[in-house]
């Protein structure tokens, strides 16, 4: 398993910019490409981050996972799941108190929300270029992840 410090390359990242709108794009066009009529419910984004279903845990407990399997070390696979993290957080519907939960998990990795959002933007960019029935997105990501920590971050 490859790990990285969190100590960010100096002037790889622009770490002033704030990538709210590009995340909100990114969910439109997801939205679209998924053939979704209008934007998940709240009671939809709470299920994608809390729910417990063995089948399809939700991003909480996949990250939990992630961060236990690391010891709490930032890695791409971590990222990944920051990832979707932040893309559920983002949600025009998100839950005020599902909100924060972002904040907590990047302060806990040792991040800031704009290293957060670029993981997202990433993954997600990445998943828009895919075609729907690519079995192979998975892996794309993990790529282009483990290349933007190379470039960017710190072994």
């Amino acid at each position: 398993m490859l790990k990285y410090e969190m100590e960010i390359i100096k002037d790889t990242i622009e770490l002033t910019n704030n990538f709210d709108e590009c995340i909100e794009n990114i969910i439109k066009k997801m939205d679209k490409k998924r053939g979704h009529e209008k934007n998940l419910t709240a009671e939809e984004v709470k299920e994608k981050i809390y729910s417990t279903n063995p089948n399809k845990p939700g991003e909480y407990f996949e990250f939990m996972e992630e961060y236990n399997i690391s010891n709490g070390e930032l890695t791409p696979d971590l990222a990944l799941e920051m990832a979707d993290i932040v893309y559920y957080t983002s949600q025009p519907n998100c839950p005020d108190n599902i909100k924060p939960l972002v904040f907590s998990l990047e302060e806990m990795i040792g991040i800031n929300h704009q290293l957060a959002q670029r993981f997202c933007i990433l993954k997600y960019e990445s998943r828009l270029k895919e075609s729907n029935y690519s079995r192979n997105y998975k892996k794309h990501e993990k790529e282009l992840m483990i290349d933007f920590f190379e470039t960017n971050l710190q072994k």
